[in-house]
């Protein structure tokens, strides 16, 4: 009789022990997710700190740096060159691109619209007709 009833415990025991395996699993994972859901706030106020601190940071340096171009990359052919912006007299307006005139007389052609230009080119630089910027150093 005494194996009968400890068979039976046995079969009852590692019958349900999956069952209680499976809801101590449960029961982990459940523990699990709400210790993360309870760092998340905390996680998220300082992603907040950080981008509001990055900001100010960015503002400061955009009011101190000038983001004005001092040179110009010309495509001619498969080449490059690179033309410094005091070198400039005028530029015009070409129908899809943009003549750079120079002070030694040569001028290029350049792959661009005059409104980017203008926004590249720092105070000397003055929109006098639209087609038409020019460098006010040049001027005589």
């Amino acid at each position: 009789m005494a194996l009968v009833g400890t068979g039976l415990y046995s079969i009852l025991y590692f019958s349900k022990g999956p069952i209680y395996i499976l809801g101590y699993i449960a029961i982990a994972i459940i523990l699990h997710f709400y210790f993360v859901s309870e760092e998340l706030p905390f996680q998220v106020q300082e992603l907040s700190e950080l981008k509001d601190s990055n900001l100010k940071l960015y503002n400061e340096l955009k009011s101190e740096i000038n983001d004005k171009t001092t040179i110009l990359n010309v495509k001619i052919g498969n080449k490059r060159r690179i033309i410094p912006v005091e070198e400039i007299q005028w530029i015009e307006a070409d129908d899809y691109c943009v003549k750079l005139h120079l002070e030694n007389g040569k001028s290029y052609t350049m792959r661009s619209n005059l409104k980017a230009l203008e926004n590249k080119l720092s105070l000397p630089f003055l929109r006098v007709h639209r087609k038409t910027i020019v460098n006010m150093t040049m001027v005589k």
